[in-house]
This record gives structure tokens, sequence and C-alpha cells, in this order.
């Protein structure tokens, strides 16, 4: 903000040559048609004595001035001149002249327009930051991007981080609207060691890991982005923390676990089977091993909820979310099937369901959701 202040200042001291000219002639008089320059005697002469000024005028006391002040703007700064003259002569001008002040203004408006900006994009590209910070017991990953008061906390899938899941919104969610959270949670991406485990509480390991994650880097209040078990995690978040939470975005996420969902889960196993493109982001993060076995350990994980009553995960708490919901699903998911959302909607009161074909048409509805 020191850079935007002085400059305003120096645009003060350096008047367009418009405002010069104008400020030291009656509009229609001799002197100013003949273009004569503020700064020469002969002119300073003329004015003061021009036969149209009438006693009682608002320039009339021009010939009282001080020589100084009747001079050249341009050579304001070596006479040491303070902002009360600056106010005094902007005053005179808007008076003798005010289209040429109010061009000034313009164009003195519009420099100020692009040196915000160009400030702006600079603590956009500054504002980016990464680290570690120890929250229950356990050092979490996290990278955060832009300055904007609202406040978006992402949650990956299943073993997913800001590197894998996250990259575009990362770089590209408005950073002067948002201030954007990624992390990575326990056993996943960079929050290693320890392990990644998979108890019958993982879910809400999870969601209370981001919230205090959240708290911990000082955000009161905040929104929640999660697809797959992230959707899971930030649904179990939103309605044990509805004090805390915005806005909450979701897709390609359940609430229990049938029989379809194991055989699709078991389909999908073996690691080797998946195609190239599938595997290489998770390899590059855990190595093609250590990424089979984890995914293993996940199918087993997710496995277990199948055997509760009604393969129940969260369903109990889906009347407890009180923010505005947005649910988005996919109409080719293959990991997904389409009751899962609509069971969503049905009972999360503040809750919007869309069904997007293809990737543009889920970005423009996420879009919509958070400027909403």
């Amino acid at each position: 903000m020191t850079n935007l202040c002085q400059f305003h200042v120096f645009e003060l001291l350096q008047l367009p040559q418009e405002a010069q000219v104008g400020a030291r002639t009656r509009p229609g008089s001799p002197d100013r048609r003949q273009g004569l320059h503020p700064a020469s005697s002969r002119h300073r002469h003329e004015v003061s004595h021009h036969q149209g000024y009438a006693p009682g005028h608002s320039c009339h006391a021009d010939k009282h001035r001080p020589s100084q002040v009747q001079g050249n703007r341009a050579a304001a700064p070596k006479l040491g001149v303070n902002e009360s003259m600056v106010r005094r002569w902007r005053r005179r001008d808007a008076a003798l002249n005010p289209h040429a002040v109010s061009l000034w203004k313009a164009r003195t408006q519009q420099r100020c327009v692009r040196e915000r900006r160009r400030y702006q994009r600079f603590i956009g590209r500054s504002s980016a930051s990464s680290g570690k910070r120890r929250v229950n017991s356990v050092d979490l990953y996290y990278e955060q991007t832009g300055h904007g008061k609202h406040a978006v906390l992402l949650f990956p899938g299943a073993l997913g981080s800001t590197k894998t899941d996250f990259g575009p919104q990362l770089k590209s969610l408005n950073k002067e609207c948002f201030t954007v959270v990624g992390w990575d949670p326990r056993g996943y991406g960079q929050s290693r060691p320890p392990d990644r485990d998979f108890p019958s509480d993982f879910f809400e390991r999870d969601a209370k890991d981001g919230v205090d994650l959240m708290k911990t880097l000082g955000f009161k209040k905040f929104s929640l982005l999660g697809w797959s078990d992230g959707g899971i995690t930030a649904m179990i978040a939103a309605a044990r923390n509805p004090e805390l939470i915005n806005k909450m975005v979701i897709w390609g996420s359940n609430v229990f676990v049938t029989e379809d969902d194991l055989k699709l889960y078991n389909m999908v196993r073996d690691v080797s089977k998946w195609s190239a493109r599938m595997r290489q982001p998770m390899e590059e993060v855990y190595g093609a091993e250590a990424f089979a076995n984890l995914w293993e350990n996940w199918v087993d994980g997710i496995a277990q909820f199948a055997k509760r009553p009604e393969g129940n995960i969260c369903m109990e708490l889906l009347p407890l979310i009180s923010c505005p919901t947005l649910i988005i699903h996919g109409e080719k998911d293959p990991m997904v099937p389409s009751f899962h959302p609509h069971y969503l909607h049905k009972n999360i009161k503040a809750s919007r369901l869309g069904q997007c074909f293809d990737y543009p048409c889920y970005l423009v509805r996420f879009s919509q959701s958070m400027a909403d």
C-alpha cells in the first residue's frame, strides 16, 4: 500500500498540461486561445490585469498571490510545496477549468487502478505457503494459497493428497476472493509418518484432523470441498462443527456401503489392472509397491462398513448438516451409483443436487456454488 500512496502524492504534484494552462486563464480569454504558458511573466501579468476580471471574481485574488504559487507547477516540488497548497490549486482548477480537471482525474484513476491490480497480482503470487503443522500428535502437511476472506479447506479422496487431487484448485481459484488450504490426511502424501491405517473410525479421525488444522492456521470459519472419501470426511466435519462451516461442496461420495459397492471395490483391488495413466500419480507419491499395498488396505477398510446395519458410515449425521451444500454427481461415475447422491440430497436439508455429464459442466457448477 505504501507504493500506491506515494504514487498518488506524486500525481498531485505533477498535474497534466491541460490543467496547468486552464488554471491561469478564464475560459475563452485571449491568453488561453493563444496557448501562452502559465510560467511566463507576460502571461501572469496579462491574466492579473485582464479587463474581464471584475472585483469579487473568484480569480481576482490571483494577482495578490505570491509569484511562486502562480508559477509552473512542474517546479512545485523545488519550491517546498505542501499538501495544503496542492489542495488549493485543485479547488481553483475545478472552478476555472472543470473539463481539464475531469480529464486529469480520469487519467489518475486509471493509473491508480492499474497500480492496484499490479499490487494485488503481486500479493496473489507471494501469498502461497506450505509446510507442516503439529495436529493431534501428527505432523500434517498443507499448502495455502490466496488472501481472500472466504477460507476453503480441500478434502482429498482415497489415498489422495494436495499433489494428486487439488493442483488446479490451488492454482486457479480466485486468490482475491478465497484463501484455499489443501492438506494431506495422516498417512497420505507428505503427512508420513505415520503409515496409514484404516480403523473403524478413520473417517471421523480425518474430519477432526482437518478441522483442527484450520483452527491451528487461525481460521474461525471456512467452507469445505471434498470428493470421494474426502466428501465423506467433509460431511462428518460439517455435522460435528456446524458453527465453523460456511458452505460445502461434495462429489463422488456416499454415506453407506452396499453389496453392489463391494463388488465395484473388489473389481479394482488389483492396481496392476489399472491403466498406466491412472496409476502414475499415485506411484509418483508412494512408489509402485507401496501404492499397491496401501490400496488393498483401503479396500479392506471401506469393506468393513458393509458389515454394519444398512452398511452405515455416517447416515445419522446428515440431518445435523445445516450449511448450504452442493452435491455434484457425474453421470458416468463408475464407482458411485446414482442412488448415493440422491440419498444425500434427500437427507441434507440445505442441499442442491447437480448432475454433470462432462468435466466443464462440473467446473461451471463448482465455480457458481462458491461465488453464490
